[in-house]
């Protein structure tokens, strides 16, 4: 990444020598990713559509979103902002009011991570 210095983050399983390790901390340290617990983030896990609307939520800081009328997404998970945005901006729809926040998003582990902490934070031009 660009610019980018390495930085602290508290995950075991995260190495230095690892390809991924400057953007788990670049993202950690912005609040973007948080990890499986405290000291795992768990690199080879499959992401989830509810990971990604989690990291899009976080990219734009948070926003408020109308509760969304998805039958399997459960307002105390961390998901729930996310999955809760994206219809209202035309993204993430469900189906037949389910959303499927633990299904596969398609994506490799951590193939998607450098794509989305290249990106500016809103309203920031590229």
């Amino acid at each position: 990444m660009e610019g980018s210095v390495p930085q602290e983050h508290p995950f075991v399983d995260v190495n230095d020598t690892d390809w991924f390790y400057e953007d788990v901390a670049y993202t950690f340290c912005r609040g973007i990713l948080k990890g499986m617990d405290e000291t795992h983030f768990q690199p080879q896990t499959a992401v989830t559509r509810g990971m990604v609307a989690t990291v899009l939520h976080r990219l734009e800081e948070c926003p408020e979103a109308p509760e969304a009328d998805f039958v399997d997404v459960n307002p105390a998970r961390y998901y729930w902002g996310g999955c809760s945005l994206g219809p209202s901006q035309g993204a993430g729809e469900g189906l037949r009011r389910r959303y499927l926040p633990a299904e596969s998003s398609h994506y490799p582990p951590g193939s998607w991570l450098p794509y989305y902490t290249a990106m500016p934070p809103s309203g920031e031009k590229m």
